[in-house]
């Protein structure tokens, strides 16, 4: 379990990967990020900024057990891959395509 904070508010993040999703990707190398807590939605779209192993891997939110693509920046001074929400979820980050 690991504490980040986006829009000065923290949220606990769990490292798991729910087992379908596991066993359909498990020939990627694959960091999975699921967002829990009351406060999971924003009134308007936050920045969420997500710690990566290299800085060229790609964003994937898990909607209805699918893999959706996303923009994603590199915050320079971070070193974090971010982008917009306006809700947290469940988030996949691969150094390879998926899809």
């Amino acid at each position: 379990f690991k504490r980040f904070s986006i829009n000065g508010k923290h949220h606990l993040v769990i490292f798991l990967a729910d087992s379908q999703i596991a066993n359909r990707y498990k020939a990627f190398d694959i960091q999975c990020y699921r967002f829990n807590g009351d406060e999971d939605s924003f009134s308007q779209p936050g920045r969420v900024c997500l710690p990566v192993q290299r800085t060229d891997s790609y964003v994937y939110e898990v909607v209805n057990g699918e893999l959706k693509a996303l923009q994603t920046q590199v915050d320079e001074d971070s070193g974090l891959l971010c982008f917009y929400a306006e809700s947290l979820g469940y988030y996949i980050v691969s150094p390879s395509l998926m899809g």
